[in-house]
């Protein structure tokens, strides 16, 4: 009993261990660990313009690498997955969403007054709000992922924006 009670725990933590390396996933889809064949494999080919899904309730576009450190910067292969941004159909607000705000940084548009960026560094999560509603979120490499962005790195501190 006592070997299945360690055994239980160690899964516990090797799943807090796991979960805290990745981005924020959206329905499996992971920025710079996933590819444009687990996009396909998971959702289809896109039915809307370039990399873009209509689904039921949401709006999705896919952004990929043209290949390491080209348009998007990022040293990673062709066809990796650079961020996703998801446009909910519905009105959702932001009390909606029960996040924990105090891991968030809050920055609000420089030309549109009503609108509020909420993000996530650790987590390459961010949340734009509207007149009060939801318009995307956005899913992006988080700052563990610093080392795979092109360019010198070496003056980035933890917690700066990639």
């Amino acid at each position: 009993m006592r070997s299945k009670n360690l055994i239980v725990a160690g899964m516990l933590v090797l799943s807090v261990l796991v979960t805290g390396v990745r981005a924020k996933e959206w329905r499996g889809i992971v920025p710079l660990h996933s590819t444009r064949a687990d996009v396909v494999r998971l959702l289809g080919q896109p039915n809307s313009r370039g990399s873009r899904y209509e689904l039921k309730g949401e709006s999705v576009s896919i952004m990929y690498s043209d290949g390491p450190c080209r348009t998007a910067r990022w040293n990673v292969p062709k066809d990796t997955v650079i961020d996703i941004t998801v446009e909910p159909d519905d009105d959702v607000t932001l009390s909606d969403l029960h996040l924990d705000l105090s891991k968030y940084v809050k920055k609000q548009d420089h030309e549109v007054l009503d609108a509020f960026y909420y993000t996530n560094n650790s987590e390459g999560f961010e949340v734009a709000v509207v007149d009060g509603l939801v318009r995307y979120f956005f899913y992006q490499p988080t700052d563990k992922d610093a080392h795979l962005k092109c360019g010198d790195t070496s003056s980035r501190r933890p917690g700066d924006h990639l």
